[in-house]
């Protein structure tokens, strides 16, 4: 992110492309296994930095996923994009939906960085024929558990 602004109730944000780069999700296609430990701690180190900095500017990203990261694919360097449902940070209760408190945004950051660390780790979208896993049961996906 190089800079934001609010204009009429949208939030407009000015971003920068790595080139090379892929999404961390395509990325991860090549490493089904997950990453190695150093490899994965770095990108996390990074992924932290980001949310900081996202943070201290009064935005949440609100969409920390595997497909919202890029990286560069040469030096390994990540960025975050999609921020189509990112939120402004502010003390202040506002009626429409671009607002959120930082107490909020912290927690969902959190939470989005944690289910990246085990993406990472783990390998990325492991594939279950159609069933997920649910409370240790395999369940047939269906619209009204999806």
């Amino acid at each position: 992110m190089l800079d934001w602004f609010e204009e009429n109730n949208q939030l407009i944000i000015v971003m920068g492309l790595p080139n090379p780069c892929r999404s961390l999700e395509s990325f991860m296609s090549d490493h089904k296994e997950g990453l190695n430990e150093t490899l994965a701690r770095d990108i996390m180190r990074q992924a932290v930095t980001a949310a900081e900095f996202s943070i201290a500017r009064c935005v949440c990203h609100c969409s920390l996923t595997m497909s919202n990261v890029l990286i560069d694919t040469e030096k390994l360097q990540i960025k975050f994009i999609g921020f189509t449902c990112s939120k402004l940070i502010s003390a202040r209760k506002k009626p429409d939906d671009i607002y959120c408190d930082r107490a909020h945004a912290v927690a969902h950051t959190v939470l989005g960085l944690g289910k990246l660390l085990r993406d990472l780790v783990r390998g990325h979208h492991i594939k279950l024929d159609g069933l997920r896993l649910s409370e240790g049961k395999r369940t047939a996906l269906t619209k009204n558990n999806c």
